[in-house]
């Protein structure tokens, strides 16, 4: 399934239906797979739309887990690592 990026995103945004739909869109569950699909953006090197999940999905961890929770840190890491390869 390596590099199917086109075969993916479906899934994803079938995913995100779902996870939207039964924890709403304020909830770590859904944070993790918009952290996912900012990650398949990056693949598929749509680098702004990668930022703007990963950004808002860590955003939602910071509202529901607070800043200092091990995953939110985790996600702001990885948004901070998203931004510098953009520079």
């Amino acid at each position: 399934m390596l590099g199917k990026f086109d075969q993916a995103e479906p899934l994803y945004k079938r995913a995100m239906q779902i996870t939207e739909k039964t924890y709403g869109r304020n909830n770590p569950n859904t944070a993790n797979v918009l952290f996912n699909t900012g990650l398949l953006c990056y693949s598929r090197k749509e680098y702004k739309k990668a930022v703007e999940l990963v950004a808002e999905a860590t955003d939602i961890m910071e509202k529901t887990l607070g800043a200092d929770h091990p995953e939110t840190i985790r996600y702001k890491d990885n948004l901070k690592n998203l931004r510098k390869m953009m520079d």
